[in-house]
């Protein structure tokens, strides 16, 4: 998908559930208050790039979601700019994190093995590390 605007939705922006290799690129996500703007559930080998996410609960969550690949991503005004549960072996670069509420990088559970790299945070609490792996 390319060139999406989603605005003012009730639930999720959008929602990958059991899926790979799908790309997300250039592409507006705002205001879905009560749910994600980006939600990867249990998803491998997706490809997001070029991607705003302001004013949703979290912006970009990955939940038991592998190998994926994030980058030049704007996270703002959101819960959490991005929120990782029991996720693994993914790329999160150029991101832009800013005015998050709670937690700019929030990593959780069993995540591990992370790259994490090239990010400006400007939030409150900039990340929250609650994990036995290694990021």
């Amino acid at each position: 998908m390319k060139y999406v605007t989603l605005e003012d939705e009730t639930w999720f922006g959008i929602y990958i559930d059991h899926s790979s290799s799908n790309m997300i690129k250039n592409s507006l996500i705002s205001n879905a208050i009560d749910g994600d703007g980006v939600y990867l559930f249990e998803s491998t080998g997706n490809k997001l790039d070029s991607i705003i996410v302001k004013n949703n609960y979290d912006g970009v969550h990955s939940a038991g979601s592998n190998d994926n690949e994030l980058y030049n991503i704007t996270a703002i005004s959101n819960r959490d700019g991005i929120f990782l549960d029991n996720s693994h072996g993914n790329t999160i670069l150029n991101f832009i994190i800013d005015d998050n509420s709670i937690i700019g990088i929030e990593i959780i559970d069993d995540s591990s093995i992370n790259l994490i790299y090239n990010n400006y945070l400007r939030n409150s609490v900039n990340a929250l590390i609650q994990t036995s792996g290694i990021n």
